[in-house]
């Protein structure tokens, strides 16, 4: 893009975040000359996919509603899919073959907790091994770690919207739980995003609002840097830690609705024989080193045209 387009998307931040009449403002400065066709359509595009998102983030976080069916997620403008339909189609996990280059120096192993029926001390002690896993996992042609060689960095100092990255305790309804966005990992090559999150909730047949809220809060955050306005997707795989199990969904926000690919459970007991746990896990850790894949530049949906 231009100097004259960087400096225009930097306009566009502040004024989507403000909500001041962004489109009337646009059109004129195209009918001036201001700004030429192609990166007003840019613009428009990223303003649409904005505010669309932000709408469906306000529905979300209404705190009565603490889980979802597919049915129900349906009324509030979310598509749910199982990967016996869909497979993700921007990640590609990582072969066993490639997996089977890394020497695993930290087992992982859920042997023992001091409740074992506490669902807070089984994903904190989970995230925690799996941390381990991940930095414990050594590439043997340059001893690099597992997000190291595939390319993924943190990018958890780079967000600044706290409500993500901190647990939330809603205070009413007897579905109340904590959750936590633990890390976000991105490249500067692609707008994926990798995220994994811990639910203190036990519940293998919904789809969690916290994790809904937490796909979305990426696409919208995401989207307004400006590297990535060209692009009609900021899609974003999730690695859910919930008690007593891990789930793994893609989800991306087409123009229209929030897409989400969503896999089984992948129950990890406490006291379950190490080497089942580990044939689990090591599953979970080819996706966290995933290829990013597809073509989020342009995507075929039910975007606007101008």
């Amino acid at each position: 893009m231009s100097e004259q387009a960087w400096l225009l998307c930097g306009v566009c931040c502040c004024l989507c975040s403000v909500r001041v009449e962004f489109r009337d403002k646009l059109q004129k400065l195209l009918d001036d000359g201001g700004v030429d066709t192609e990166t007003a359509q840019v613009l428009f595009r990223h303003y649409d996919i904005v505010e669309c998102v932000d709408m469906l983030y306000l529905r979300i976080r209404n705190p009565e509603k603490a889980r979802y069916t597919p049915e129900e997620a349906k009324a509030v403008n979310v598509q749910v899919t199982s990967w016996n339909e869909q497979k993700p189609i921007f990640f590609q996990q990582m072969s066993e073959r490639d997996f089977e280059s890394y020497d695993l120096i930290s087992p992982f192993e859920v042997r023992s907790l001091f409740n074992r029926d506490s669902e807070i001390e089984y994903v904190s002690y989970v995230h925690s091994m799996l941390g381990s896993s991940i930095l414990g996992s050594k590439h043997r042609q340059d001893q690099d770690d597992l997000l190291d060689h595939t390319g993924w960095h943190s990018e958890r100092n780079t967000w600044r919207r706290k409500s993500i990255l901190d647990t939330a305790h809603p205070r009413r309804g007897e579905s109340a739980y904590g959750w936590l966005a633990a890390e976000m990992l991105g490249r500067k090559d692609v707008p994926h995003t990798i995220a994994y999150s811990l639910h203190e909730c036990h519940d293998s047949d919904h789809i969690l609002r916290s994790e809904l809220m937490i796909l979305l809060r990426i696409i919208q955050t995401k989207r307004r840097r400006p590297e990535w306005y060209p692009h009609d997707l900021t899609p974003v795989l999730l690695v859910s830690i919930r008690a007593f199990a891990f789930r793994i969904m893609e989800g991306y926000f087409d123009g229209s609705k929030l897409v989400i690919n969503m896999s089984d459970a992948i129950p990890v007991k406490v006291g379950e024989e190490q080497t089942s746990q580990q044939k689990k896990v090591n599953g979970v850790l080819r996706w966290i080193g995933s290829k990013p894949v597809g073509d989020t530049l342009r995507f075929k949906a039910p975007f606007k045209d101008y």
